[in-house]
């Protein structure tokens, strides 16, 4: 997200504070790639979460309904304890993996945060040097609009 700030003739130097700013849009910039990557990861892992989570709901409900048949035709059902039990650490899997998205959405939310403290804050350098610029940089913006007159 570059700003729209005009763009020096080819040859011109910068000054210190053009080239601090340059650099922070390098860095808001590089910022906002890897947080693009990251919500792009986070995608592909809930993708393979929710495969999880069908493939373990359909095993659950394979064994049961082999278990029923295996009851209802009268025989013993000698590896009850064992589906219940692989049926316990695939439920145990499933509260990890949920632990794992709710952990991934906070990133993305802290991620989310972030990037709008950024904003705020290259808005309020722009506000603070348009206001140098200016030459009044003692009133905001915002002050000296409120204490205008009104003319309407």
């Amino acid at each position: 997200m570059g700003s729209d700030r005009p763009v020096e003739p080819p040859g011109a130097v910068a000054g210190p504070c053009g080239e601090w700013e340059r650099l922070l849009d390098e860095r808001e910039a590089a910022a906002e790639l890897r947080e693009c990557r990251a919500d792009e990861r986070e995608q592909l892992a809930d993708q393979r979460d929710e495969a999880a989570d069908r493939r373990q709901t359909a095993l659950d409900t394979q064994q049961g309904r082999a278990d029923r048949r295996s009851r209802a035709a009268g025989q013993a059902v000698t590896g009850c304890w064992k589906s219940s039990s692989a049926s316990l650490c695939r439920a145990h899997e499933a509260v990890a993996e949920s632990q794992g998205r709710l952990d991934r959405h906070a990133a993305r939310l802290k991620r989310a945060q972030a990037r709008e403290t950024r904003e705020q804050r290259a808005v309020d350098r722009e506000v603070a040097t348009s206001a140098r610029q200016r030459g009044d940089d003692d009133t905001p913006a915002r002050q000296r609009h409120e204490d205008a007159p009104d003319t309407h």
